[in-house]
């Protein structure tokens, strides 16, 4: 008997193979054979795809069961940029085969491990911070996504800097960011969807040196990005907790990391323990700008923002809190601020829209200001 496994991913042109989260060599990439453990009766190889320019297929032989040379039934599929089905397996016994995936929530459009079938519940939206959607824990794929007409959107904002969205929007509706400098790019947050279009016009501007978020209802489907571009994943420690598919790409900061220079992640806590914002420092033509996500908000009139542990289910944060997060924003010179959703942005003012909308907020939560 052995076991096959389709591993739809892009990979170097040397043609080494990525092993994503299965086996777990300890390496991004590798060829040849892996024998994970001594007490394992399996061991994995790598070889190409039949008639492909792409190694794209892993086997997974029980020693002694199985030689050289097995067809490969069905044949591996690849593509030449990046698959829809990215980090997808099909494995099992050549009759009754099952399937491992990367199931995503319908809710808050965050990814999750692979595994055999969908997750019983999403930690994410029963926190009191989201919520479960009215019709109950669902969940999709991105195959599925792509299937049902989600598609990614990439827009230029600014010299520097480029949003991607999904169209139509997808749960949360979140956008992610583009910062691009001289020393590399950055993403910023991340929707739960990804297709060839925004991966390769991502590549035309440069790729990517890294990724991070702003809280966990933006981590959306980071590692596939990762898998993309073998870029790292800068996430806070503080919210190690809430990352549902880990990864070796991912690596944890504390309160500060300039990711590239000019480019900083500040944790400021308040929605999330770990929430954080990205300092672009030659922004708005060099007067700063700030990415916030929803750690902090930009609200309808855009002369303000403002600050809630809950916004779904309007949870404000105590006023101690907001003034920490003035005061951690404090030593960073910023004339912009972009929010998590298209449009949802300060324009000019940034800095003092902050300050003005905390004194506001503070106000209010302490005790009813004269009208």
């Amino acid at each position: 008997m052995h076991y096959e496994i389709l591993l739809r991913d892009e990979v170097r042109a040397e043609g080494a193979i990525r092993s994503g989260s299965f086996p777990r060599s300890g390496t991004k990439f590798w060829d040849g054979r892996i024998d994970p453990a001594t007490s394992t009766p399996w061991h994995a190889e790598a070889t190409r795809a039949p008639g492909g320019d792409l190694a794209a297929a892993l086997l997974l032989v029980q020693d002694g069961a199985c030689g050289a040379g097995v067809a490969f039934s069905p044949a591996p599929r690849s593509s030449t940029r990046y698959p829809a089905a990215c980090s997808r397996y099909a494995f099992g016994p050549e009759e009754g085969r099952l399937t491992v995936t990367c199931f995503t929530c319908r809710t808050c459009a965050v990814q999750y491990a692979d595994s055999q079938r969908p997750p019983a519940r999403c930690a994410i939206c029963e926190d009191e911070r989201q919520y479960v959607g009215w019709h109950g824990q669902r969940w999709t794929t991105i195959p599925e996504l792509s299937a049902e007409g989600f598609r990614s959107e990439v827009r230029e904002l600014e010299p520097g800097l480029a949003g991607i969205g999904v169209t139509p929007a997808l749960a949360i509706g979140q956008r992610a960011l583009l910062v691009q400098t001289e020393a590399g790019n950055v993403l910023w947050d991340c929707p739960g969807h990804l297709d060839d279009a925004a991966v390769e016009r991502v590549r035309e501007l440069g790729g990517l040196a890294g990724i991070s978020a702003s809280h966990p209802h933006f981590y959306g489907c980071l590692v596939e990005w990762s898998h993309a571009f073998d870029a790292p994943i800068h996430l806070p420690r503080a919210d190690e907790r809430w990352i549902m598919r880990p990864d070796p790409a991912v690596r944890l900061w504390e309160d500060r990391l300039e990711v590239l220079p000019g480019v900083t992640l500040v944790r400021c806590g308040g929605h999330f323990a770990g929430s954080a914002v990205l300092h672009w420092a030659a922004g708005a033509a060099g007067r700063g700008v700030l990415l916030v996500g929803d750690t902090i908000t930009v609200v309808s009139d855009r002369r303000y923002v403002s600050f809630m542990r809950s916004y779904p289910n309007y949870i404000p944060l105590p006023a101690s809190q907001v003034d920490r997060i003035v005061r951690t924003l404090e030593p960073l010179e910023f004339d912009r601020i972009y929010g998590g959703w298209w449009d949802r942005d300060v324009r000019e003012g940034a800095a003092e829209a902050v300050r003005a909308s905390a004194r506001r907020y503070a106000a209010w939560v302490e005790g009813m200001p004269s009208e």
